[in-house]
């Protein structure tokens, strides 16, 4: 190994492998990363018609409004009134999905029944209460819809299904019914990619880390194992996502010195076959321990649309 005398005014030589003030250029050090990562899903409700580009979702559903059902004798719909059936979503609860697990709750409406031979048909607000976990769900569709018996109307956030109260329909079991009043469902708190991204990676496992580059002693090859990735959603509700992180260590240097890594940073457009370019030149910065030792950790660049990697071997300069 060759000697050089030190830059500082000194008539010593030193030994340009330790790194100790010799004016012999950057120290490369080869680069150790870690990955960790895969499929990342938005949940919650879709929108319900007109959907956004990429298409979005939201993680609340709150119920409004009330309606209710008289039944009849059929085809006509005269006849005894029993029973009549009433729903009332006002000041229900909403049906939540977890910002964190995805998990939603499942609340319970109430819904009265009359029995008997009532003297009219309306709602009704007294008699057995009974628990149905289940709200009408609104589906993607037009934005104006008309069907036998009333309307619906959609935006992204809103549905909503009114019943014209004149319109005799089946009800099963020789009977007929009428549905009267309206009800509403908005959704709300969307669920971002952000939010899709953090459950994944607080369900996935980090790889060991590995030495980066054959040739150094390292057991893989880049882009692969330093590989950090932000697939573009345009349709659909999932996408690729990897977060990558590398470690610059280098031992037997001076303790209390200042040093810099540099770490190159190469990209291109995510899931593409295009060749890589130099995006950046990271700059880290760190100070020797007193073993000796010199190590900094960095997340790799990560940016929608793209798949980026460090480069490895990172070069080492005194600060």
């Amino acid at each position: 190994m060759p000697l050089r005398l030190g830059p500082r005014g000194t008539s010593t030589c030193c030994d340009c492998s330790q790194f100790t003030g010799c004016d012999c250029g950057d120290l490369e050090v080869p680069l150790q990363c870690r990955t960790k990562g895969g499929e990342a899903e938005l949940c919650g409700f879709p929108e319900y018609t007109s959907p956004s580009v990429p298409p979005k979702k939201y993680r609340t559903l709150t119920p409004s409004g009330e309606f209710y059902l008289c039944y009849y004798q059929f085809p006509n719909c005269t006849g005894i009134q029993s029973p009549t059936e009433s729903y009332d979503f006002n000041d229900a609860p909403p049906i939540v999905f977890s910002t964190t697990t995805c998990s939603r709750n499942n609340p319970l409406y109430t819904r009265y029944i009359k029995t008997g031979n009532p003297a009219g048909c309306s709602y009704e607000e007294a008699g057995t209460a009974l628990t149905d976990g289940l709200v009408p769900d609104g589906t993607e569709g037009d934005a104006e819809e008309a069907f036998t018996g009333g309307t619906r109307n959609r935006t992204p956030t809103t549905f909503t299904e009114a019943y014209d109260g004149v319109t005799c329909l089946p009800g099963g079991t020789g009977n007929g019914l009428v549905r009267h009043g309206s009800y509403t469902l908005t959704l709300s708190d969307e669920d971002t990619e952000i939010d899709a991204i953090g459950r994944l990676l607080a369900g996935a496992e980090w790889t060991d880390w590995t030495l980066v580059g054959t040739g150094m002693g390292g057991t893989c090859t880049n882009p692969a194992c330093c590989l950090a990735k932000y697939e573009e959603r345009i349709a659909g509700f999932t996408f690729d996502y990897q977060a990558a992180e590398f470690r610059v260590r280098r031992d037997g240097l001076p303790p209390g010195e200042s040093f810099i890594a540099e770490v190159d940073i190469y990209r291109r457009i995510a899931g593409s076959s295009d060749s890589w370019v130099l995006f950046q030149t990271l700059e880290v910065s760190g100070t020797v321990d007193g073993f000796g030792l010199f190590e900094v950790e960095q997340p790799v660049p990560n940016e929608q649309g793209f798949e980026s990697y460090a480069a490895s071997p990172a070069r080492l300069r005194v600060a």
